[in-house]
């Protein structure tokens, strides 16, 4: 019986509510103004009654000459704001004579003092001067002089507008309301008060009625650090605010406020402590970003009628309630693979590749900034140097891998996962084979084009000197790698592969066949006992003899161990393993797989490196520190660089296996003797 009760009461409520909030009129637009002057001098002003500001598409003036029942419609553009003015006049009226300079202007304004002119929203008339289908003779009278050649401005009380055309005899007084009470007479010099009014009218007559359904069907998507939240909007709400709370939400929204919304957490307004506003309008979906991983966040979503701000919000707070978990397990964007040198030779630096493997979190390209040996590229702050889409070099890109569907997509922001690649020429690298990813795990591939038409080259790949590329995703997330421009093949096709930790694999593709080496899925190499385990798996694989399974002592100088034939193509995940039995008694031994094609072209994988340390290189409490065997396979100078390539410090490890280093971030660790590049983390 109490539930009874309390839904009649409800109800009754309800209708209350829409009973009172329907016996005023919505305050509207009006004409404040109407100027008829010397010859071109023919202006109307339009006063914003209510606390919001109109956009007037949609709304229109129609002129009704010498009594027709025909007008000249006259469309309005632009916005008129709270409280305030919009002036149309004639297309050739002088600006000095008027005193004012028009928001608009129309060579069909050309009204005469016995026209009718009409104020509409769409074909709802809003306000009226005249009488529609009457001609009076030579003016409307009823306020001396009468609207030949008169400037009449509409008093301060009057809020309502002509919705309706005068029904009586015509005549010089059909004009019924054109009397003292409502207008006032000024002279035409300097278009007097055009461009302001004052009006008593303008201010909130309260919240409108209440919707009379939620918001259903609401549904999260969780990331690391951002969640989309979505609902099915309801047909009786004009608009909806989400609001986001780590604890619960115990409060509701206040009628006849506007909150201001941001998805960014934290950042919105509060209808209660820590419950933030993150959401406020018409759609049915918001990203939240800001949020901290492995944490719960509920929400919920209140609808409401009202469009004039601070004033007319009328919110139904039942409101819809919802939760969700961040990810704890938060991967970050990574560099895995570049093709520094042309595989054709044709087209140097426009035919070189940057390859991405996306984190958790999706990325805006306008956020990039790619820093590059030769130069930098972003879309704010590079000049020129800008990161585009193309429509046309993705549809030539699609029909040149033959895919279906198309491997090769373009999408801003990236969604997290995603397999990126960044083309480094306008227009972009024509001579890969892209067909065996057809349908292959990390499709499709999500293509960022820099606009360049250099053949100059991007990745400098001459010189002794370490070679760091950058990229700041935007999202609080960076990467860098590094390469020795010596150790890149110079002939076609040199390319570098990187693993987790950032260090590079050299080799060379001359068969252009994309994803060259990084086919690859994982390769790893454990140490247990006497025995060496190697696992690695595919993406696919296309025209493959066979896996070799190769073995050195110094990083180089790799000899073919084992083998696994394939003889064949595949588009399938598939996993191999084999075990390097009865290992010679060596501190370091390194492993790659070499992957033979039909046609007798060799690539290779990440080299990995099995020691019974646990690292080469550490730092610790403000030092690093070189770990070596007997035999010294590590020797000789280092040089430490920073992530943007400044020589930060350098030490012979030949004198001391221990340099002291205060420097706080992320640094590479160079060993060219050992051809060896480390990415060590100082903190």
């Amino acid at each position: 019986m109490k539930l009874f009760v309390s839904l009649w009461y409800r109800g009754l409520l309800f209708l209350s509510v829409y009973w009172i909030g329907n016996q005023y009129t919505h305050a509207q637009l009006i004409i404040s103004q109407y100027y008829e002057g010397a010859s071109n001098d023919k202006c109307i002003e339009i006063y914003n009654t209510t606390s919001s500001a109109i956009n007037l598409t949609g709304y229109n003036i129609k002129i009704y000459s010498n009594g027709s029942t025909s007008a000249t419609t006259i469309n309005l553009s632009g916005t008129i704001n709270a409280c305030a003015t919009f002036v149309i006049c004639n297309s050739s009226y002088n600006s000095g004579t008027v005193g004012y300079t028009a928001n608009q202007t129309s060579g069909s304004l050309s009204h005469n003092g016995d026209d009718a002119i009409g104020l509409y929203n769409g074909t709802t008339l809003l306000d009226l001067i005249g009488d529609i289908g009457c001609d009076p003779g030579t003016e409307w009278t009823g306020v001396s002089p009468g609207t030949e050649d008169g400037n009449f401005v509409r008093n301060a009380g009057y809020c309502g507008g002509i919705t309706a055309d005068p029904t009586g005899a015509c005549g010089v007084g059909s004009f019924t309301s054109f009397t003292s009470a409502n207008w006032t007479s000024f002279p035409l010099s300097a278009g007097t008060d055009l461009g302001s009014h004052t009006s008593s009218c303008c201010g909130c007559s309260g919240p409108v009625g209440q919707p009379t359904t939620e918001t259903t069907a609401d549904s999260s998507t969780p990331s690391c650090t951002y969640a989309t939240i979505s609902w099915t909007a309801s047909t009786t709400a004009d608009n909806v605010i989400v609001v986001v709370s780590t604890g619960a939400i115990g409060s509701t929204p206040t009628d006849g406020t506007a909150y201001t919304a941001n998805a960014n957490y934290g950042s919105g307004e509060t209808i209660g402590a820590n419950q933030y506003v993150v959401y406020n309008g018409s759609g049915t979906s918001v990203i939240v970003t800001g949020l901290t991983p492995g944490t719960t966040y509920n929400y919920a979503i209140f609808g409401y009628d009202g469009v004039a701000a601070d004033c007319e919000e009328n919110y139904l707070t039942g409101g819809n309630f919802g939760s969700f978990t961040t990810l704890s397990a938060c991967d970050d964007a990574q560099i895995t693979s570049l093709i520094v040198n042309s595989c054709n030779g044709v087209a140097e630096g426009t035919d070189e590749l940057i390859i991405i493997q996306n984190g958790s979190e999706p990325v805006d390209i306008d956020d990039m900034l790619l820093e590059l040996p030769n130069s930098d590229w972003c879309n704010s702050g590079c000049g020129s140097n800008t990161l585009v889409n193309n429509p046309t070099y993705v549809s030539d890109l699609n029909t040149q891998a033959g895919c279906s569907p198309d491997l090769f997509v373009y999408s801003n922001p990236i969604p997290a996962g995603a397999t990126i690649m960044i083309f480094t020429g306008d227009p972009p690298s024509t001579v890969l084979d892209y067909s065996s990813n057809c349908g292959a795990p990390g499709a499709p591939i999500y293509v960022i084009f820099m606009n360049n038409s250099s053949t100059t080259g991007n990745f400098l790949n001459d010189g002794a000197a370490t070679k760091i590329i950058e990229i700041d995703f935007g999202n609080g997330q960076t990467d860098s790698v590094a390469y020795y421009a010596d150790d890149v093949d110079q002939n076609d096709g040199g390319s570098v592969n990187y693993d987790d930790a950032g260090n590079p694999t050299y080799y060379t593709s001359t068969n252009c066949v994309y994803p060259l080496s990084a086919r690859l899925a994982y390769f790893t190499a454990e140490l247990s006992d006497k025995d060496v385990s190697l696992n690695w798996a595919t993406f696919s694989y296309d025209e493959m003899e066979s896996f070799f399974i190769q073995r050195s002592y110094t990083g180089e100088d790799f000899q073919s161990i084992g083998e696994i034939p394939v003889n064949g193509n595949s588009d399938q995940f598939e996993k191999f393993k084999w075990t390097d039995k009865n290992i010679p008694d060596q501190s370091l031994l390194y492993y790659r797989i070499g992957m033979k094609s039909y046609d007798q072209s060799w690539n290779y994988s990440e080299v990995r490196v099995v020691h019974s340390q646990s690292d080469l290189i550490r730092y610790y409490q403000n030092q690093i520190i070189f770990i070596i065997d007997p035999l010294e396979l590590i020797s000789g100078e280092v040089f430490i660089y920073s992530v943007n390539g400044e020589l930060i410090q350098t030490a012979d490890l030949n004198e001391s296996l221990t340099l002291p280093f205060h420097h706080k971030g992320v640094y590479f660790v160079s060993v060219p003797a050992k051809n060896l590049v480390v990415k060590l983390v100082c903190f």
